[in-house]
């Protein structure tokens, strides 16, 4: 037994325990401690040892059951634990607290507060009803009645029995009766709750409902519970440890696990055997079920696996279906745009060459514009040497207009003197007056004669200036057309180059043009045996799916035929 002085959490234990019946008990008690069995102690002392030095510890919150059959001390030993059995002999702790030493108001209190106790059956008051049965121990406790009415109809709400609370005991069924008594156990919330086979007599269905109640109720207000059955799968569910009992003794306590695992003697072996039995085999079906689970998880796995790769590989092969589409209509596209790239590069070319050949032309032309304009240069240089001997010739005439004009000034004066002399001389100077006359008109012709000759000398003037300054201007004209023919030919030998790399670049983009081609050719070839490759890879992922299918249905019927056997 544990040290309850070093054990904070046990709350209620119990030291050597013993209840005697009859006889003397102080000779029984003595045999007892000496280790003397109950029937020697009968025929020497004539007193029935109903319990025998039991002890045990009990921490806050865990429920401990005591198991055995009738007559093995179960019911008298949780009587003594809260004093309605008075020991013969040993201690019962309550938080360290001695509690054979209590006085009757203490063991009332403790009663009343802190320790509670339902029996196997439900002991309801005849006269009164469920709910006021319900409200007894508020009752007890000085609670007022609308309170504790209150209290006890929020409980039978919360089990599900606020419809009979106005009916009596003998009106309902018994395990209505005995939901009832659990409920009057349970209202004061107590921390310490002693069960003595309170679900006997119930059957199965009803048993595991009830059971479940007081778990949840135990759980939420992790009430300690010392409890007494005769079942061994009910203690196995409810209690926390075990204590396993026979002829007024505890011949093995332990957890539930511990004693089914490792049973004490060939009693308790018995006793839990059929639970062992079926535990181990709920443990191998459980096992088994866990393999079948965990078969059916990673088949089921592998299955969905295959069945999402087998999705992937139809929409990645869908999808690159549609890419190789597209990727046919871009090289169907690009071939269309190349050929039409080749057709306008030769069509360039063609307008390029048309473009050479009227270069050509054009320089030819300007070369013998050039050669026209080097020949009106020398003409014009000779028209200029003619005008400047015309300048010097007109230069002379008029010298000699102005010798004649002289010389006509000259016959004019003398044939006015002659004319005089005449006069004077009278027919002697007739013949001379005639003379005179003649000189006379002869400078008269003369003198028209010179003015029809400047008149004209002025008009050759005047051509030769207009001459010289048409000369000039077709001199201009012809430097313009010099310098416009150099600027043409030089743009011309740019335009050359520029021609040269037109046509290079053309041919350039012929041979582009021949290669995107091909290329698209080849792009083309490829979508087909791509396109091919993935009807192959359609055509393996549907064979994958059907496949999957198949397995998955031999899986299921594996699966079945597993979980029949």
């Amino acid at each position: 037994m544990q040290d309850i002085a070093s054990t904070a959490s046990v709350i209620l234990s119990a030291e050597g325990l013993c209840k005697l019946y009859g006889g003397n008990p102080a000779q029984a008690l003595a045999m007892l401690q000496a280790g003397a069995d109950r029937a020697d102690i009968r025929r020497e002392t004539g007193a029935t040892v109903a319990v025998a030095g039991v002890s045990f510890d009990l921490s806050a919150g865990k429920i401990l059951a005591l198991l055995g059959r009738s007559n093995s001390g179960k019911s008298t030993l949780i009587r003594m634990v809260n004093r309605l059995v008075e020991p013969t002999g040993g201690t019962v702790f309550l938080n360290g607290r001695d509690m054979g030493a209590m006085t009757p108001a203490d063991l009332v209190a403790v009663r009343r507060d802190t320790m509670a106790m339902t029996f196997g059956t439900a002991a309801l008051m005849p006269n009164r009803s469920l709910l006021d049965n319900v409200a007894f121990g508020l009752e007890v406790a000085g609670l007022r009645r609308r309170d504790r009415r209150d209290r006890a109809l929020a409980v039978l709400t919360r089990i599900g029995l606020a419809h009979v609370a106005a009916q009596l005991p003998h009106e309902v069924p018994f395990e209505v009766r005995l939901r009832i008594g659990l409920a009057r156990t349970l209202i004061g919330d107590p921390s310490i709750l002693l069960m003595d086979v309170p679900f006997a007599g119930v059957d199965p269905v009803l048993r595991q409902e009830l059971e479940a109640e007081f778990l949840e109720w135990q759980r939420s207000h992790r009430a300690t519970v010392l409890l007494s059955t005769q079942e061994p799968d009910e203690a196995v569910r409810l209690a926390d440890h075990i204590a396993f009992m026979e002829a007024g003794r505890i011949t093995q306590i332990g957890t539930p696990d511990e004693i089914l695992e490792s049973p004490a003697n060939e009693h308790v072996r018995a006793a839990f055997q059929d639970i062992a039995a079926s535990r181990r085999q709920r443990l191998r079906a459980a096992h088994l079920e866990e393999l079948i689970s965990h078969f059916e998880r990673t088949a089921m796995e592998g299955l969905d696996t295959v069945d999402s790769s087998a999705g992937a590989l139809d929409g990645t092969a869908r999808q690159l279906t549609g890419i190789i589409d597209r990727t046919n209509e871009q090289a169907s596209s690009t071939v269309v745009a190349a050929e039409q790239i080749a057709s306008n590069v030769q069509s360039v070319s063609a307008l390029a060459d048309d473009t050479f050949r009227s270069l050509d032309e054009i320089r030819l032309r300007i070369d013998d514009s050039a050669r026209i304009a080097l020949s009106a240069v020398e003409q014009a240089r000779k028209a200029d040497e003619s005008v400047h001997s015309l300048r010097e010739s007109a230069q002379d005439i008029g010298n000699v207009v102005r010798i004649i004009d002289e010389i006509t000034g000259q016959t004019n004066l003398l044939a006015l003197n002659a004319t005089i002399e005449a006069a004077r001389a009278g027919e002697a100077g007739k013949g001379f007056a005639v003379v005179a006359q003649e000189v006379r008109q002869l400078a008269s012709q003369t003198a028209k004669a010179t003015q029809d000759v400047s008149f004209r000398i002025q008009a050759m003037q005047d051509a030769t200036g207009n001459a010289a300054l048409a000369l000039q201007s077709i001199t201009a004209v012809i430097e313009e057309i010099s310098t416009i023919s150099l600027a043409i030919a030089r743009s011309m030998e740019a335009q050359a180059a520029a021609s040269a790399t037109i046509h290079a670049s053309i041919d350039q983009a012929a041979s582009g043009a021949g290669v995107v081609a091909r290329n698209a050719r080849h792009v083309t070839s490829g979508a087909r045996d791509t396109e091919s490759a993935t009807r192959h890879v359609l055509t393996a992922a549907a064979d994958l799916a059907g496949q999957t299918e198949l397995l998955r249905r031999s899986i299921e019927r594996l699966l079945d035929g597993i979980r029949a056997a």
